[in-house]
């Protein structure tokens, strides 16, 4: 699948769902609010066919989807992010 927009991202990650993934990031501490247990290995690999992209990073990151999220470090651009949005990234984390 390419994906286009945040939307069809956060679509695809809530397809992909995985609740014994989920019961298993809990026992490890993660919370389990806002996620769909999508392994690393699959987000990386929607990463790479995303490809480097700051803005979308951003987007993903503002949804408060522990899986956008981990996508998001992954297609983010450190050279891009703002001191102000790394303040906010941070303050956010569970």
């Amino acid at each position: 699948m390419i994906y286009i927009n945040s939307t069809e991202i956060i679509k695809e990650i809530k397809l992909l769902k995985n609740e014994k993934n989920i019961e298993g990031m809990a026992r490890y501490g993660i919370n389990s609010h806002n996620n769909y247990g999508v392994s690393v290995s699959t987000l990386r690999q929607m990463g790479k066919k995303i490809g480097k992209n700051h803005d979308l990073a951003i987007e993903l990151w503002g949804s408060g989807i522990h899986d956008a999220r981990l996508l998001a470090t992954i297609i983010g651009e450190p050279d891009k992010l703002t001191v102000e949005q790394a303040e906010k990234m941070v303050s956010e984390v569970d």
